[in-house]
């Protein structure tokens, strides 16, 4: 249920709008009453209060200091100007502010409720945001709190493991981290901290030396390699490889395999 709070120095205006938005929003929000600014910042120091409707020209404390308290105060206040004159320099402060509306207190009736209703509907979109990711963090907790307590060399070894074993797929951070049931960031620091060496990085290692190893030892063609790596395509394998050794993985054949290849 949201809080409403309606100011007027003109008590009947203020009693007025405020039944006025009580009975079609008695499902989504409470409704309260002031007649003076004074009295409305006490309220809002002390409440929370998630819709203020406010006049403008009040003695004493008038709308706009009502707004600049609840930026002052950081609240979460949203505003709505209500005013008995079509000022256009009114109406610009009111713009000037985030989230604030200008409405002539005159208006209709359907008009300044549906006012009320869209920011309601601001509000609750906001809090099902919140809500919704909340519970994402929740699950990730409860995902990652079920993963095994190992020690940080302990998952180390783990992941050293998972890479070798399976050298053939294509490999990411990401995939590792599923698979072990750690958040892919926790893992990449995890292990940086014990060997000094991006996880990035250490997979790629690992491909090339298989790699290396394939193109000395084995008469199996360059596609055929690529594919036992998870390389898409040799193309994709051979760039890589140019990359990280400077030469082609034929010329490397060329120049370090075995005499009978």
């Amino acid at each position: 249920m949201y809080r409403i709070l309606v100011v007027d120095d003109e008590q009947e205006m203020a009693l007025s709008i405020g039944e006025m938005l009580r009975e079609p929003l008695a499902d989504m929000a409470e409704v309260s009453v002031l007649v003076s600014g004074r009295s409305a910042r006490d309220e809002l120091s002390g409440n929370s209060i998630d819709i203020l409707l406010t006049d403008i020209q009040m003695p004493g404390i008038n709308g706009f200091d009502l707004l600049h308290h609840i930026q002052e105060k950081e609240l979460k206040t949203r505003v709505i100007f209500l005013t008995g004159h079509q000022r256009f320099d009114y109406a610009y402060e009111a713009v000037k502010s985030p989230g604030t509306r200008f409405i002539i207190k005159m208006e209709r009736e359907e008009l300044i409720i549906g006012c009320v209703r869209e920011v309601l509907r601001e509000l609750d979109a906001a809090r099902q945001n919140i809500e919704l990711l909340s519970r994402v963090r929740e699950l990730a907790s409860e995902r990652y709190d079920e993963a095994p307590a190992l020690q940080p060399m302990d998952t180390v070894e783990k992941v050293k493991e998972y890479i070798c074993s399976h050298s053939g797929d294509e490999i990411t951070v990401a995939t590792i981290a599923s698979c072990l049931h750690f958040h892919p960031a926790y893992l990449s620091r995890v292990f940086r901290d014990v060997t000094g060496k991006k996880l990035s990085s250490f997979i790629l290692e690992k491909k090339m030396t298989d790699a290396k190893d394939s193109l000395r030892s084995s008469g199996c063609s360059v596609a055929d390699i690529s594919r036992a790596l998870g390389y898409q395509s040799p193309q994709a394998f051979g760039r890589v490889f140019k990359k990280e050794l400077g030469i082609t993985p034929n010329e490397y054949r060329r120049r370090y395999g075995a005499s009978q290849w």
